[in-house]
């Protein structure tokens, strides 16, 4: 049946404060995305849900530092990558959005298990990719536009069949007289949390349109709310 539907070390990124209007060039760290989970969802009832950890990662890494180059010779490091590259050439960002993922699965009340673990019924098993990942700083005449975009895609199933796919994309974006140092941080962990928070939206709202799916059926579940201020895109 078919439905539309690595290390905790921080990574550094260059980025300004309000020196960004000059030009300046300051080192900041880039940690993993923080932020509440609880996003209020309910209707897990205890099903069994299993998330396979890190999501894929399909994104275009391009060029980055250790890279052999054609010629045999390894590629440099740069003196300051900017924050794009750091995220780009990274392999831990995958991992980011599985854990945070289940973590707000078990807010929302499902039990999460093992990836070897056989769970005692239909359990829904729940693959991710992450497709691309980016922030960047944009100098305005008078301030900076920080931005950060994340698009992931869920696939989930079950062992009696049923199949299905959802792609979400999320963008965050803030416009600061001068700018700020801890910016681009609120860019990355706003844009995580919504991803999160749209992907949570979708699997109550699914479990909950097919209760017999899961181990637990629900009588009277409230349909999870509509995600909000979040562009969503649905894979075909």
């Amino acid at each position: 049946m078919g439905l539309r539907w690595g290390s905790r070390g921080a990574l550094v990124a260059a980025a300004c404060g309000v020196a960004v209007l000059s030009g300046c060039t300051t080192t900041i760290a880039l940690k993993p995305p923080s932020g509440y989970l609880d996003f209020g969802y309910r209707g897990g009832e205890g099903r069994e849900v299993r998330v396979v950890t890190p999501f894929e990662d399909e994104r275009v890494r391009g060029k980055c530092p250790g890279d052999v180059k054609p010629d045999g010779d390894v590629r440099s490091k740069s003196v300051l990558p900017s924050a794009e590259e750091q995220l780009r050439c990274s392999d831990e960002p995958p991992g980011w959005f599985a854990e945070r993922l289940i973590k707000a699965l078990h807010g929302a009340g499902y039990t999460v298990i093992g990836i070897d673990e056989p769970g005692k019924g239909d359990v829904l098993e729940i693959r991710g990719a992450l497709r691309s990942l980016t922030v960047e700083s944009m100098a305005m005449m008078q301030s900076a536009i920080f931005e950060a975009d994340v698009s992931l895609e869920l696939r989930v199933s079950t062992t009696s069949g049923l199949v299905a796919r959802r792609g979400f994309f999320v963008k965050a974006s803030i416009s600061k007289y001068g700018g700020g140092m801890g910016t681009l941080q609120d860019v990355l962990d706003e844009s995580s949390t919504r991803a999160v928070r749209d992907m949570t939206a979708a699997i109550v709202s699914l479990t909950n349109r097919y209760p017999a799916m899961p181990l637990v059926p629900i009588a009277s579940a409230e349909e999870a709310p509509p995600p909000v201020e979040t562009a969503t895109e649905a894979s075909p």
